[in-house]
């Protein structure tokens, strides 16, 4: 399955070819009246990544891409604090998936 996701070349310069969706995690943010359904994968990086395209409000919150390995990236997630509302959802949702990604890097060895 090859797929490039805009996003995906947006947020970190990078085409990807799918191998496998990995699962979702619906959230309810009540304070906003929100309904957020996030999917996740795993993917493959196809070629080098280019530079990614961030927003004006994503370079003035100091965006910065950063290639880390996942061990690296689950230990940057359980260290993080967001002190803002959305944060704090975003670091319980992109925390889980990594975790769910290296149960099933796991199983694959």
């Amino acid at each position: 399955m090859s797929i490039v996701f805009s996003e995906v070349l947006e947020e970190a310069g990078s085409k990807i070819k799918i191998l496998q969706k990995l699962g979702k995690i619906v959230e309810y943010r009540n304070r906003w009246n929100i309904l957020q359904t996030s999917y996740c994968y795993i993917a493959q990086v196809l070629g080098k990544p280019t530079q990614p395209v961030f927003t004006k409000k994503e370079i003035d919150n100091g965006f910065q891409l950063q290639w880390v390995t996942l061990d690296q990236a689950i230990r940057l997630s359980e260290k993080d604090r967001p002190k803002g509302y959305e944060g704090k959802f975003i670091r319980l949702r992109e925390l889980e998936f990594l975790k769910q990604a290296k149960k099933f890097h796991q199983k694959d060895k």
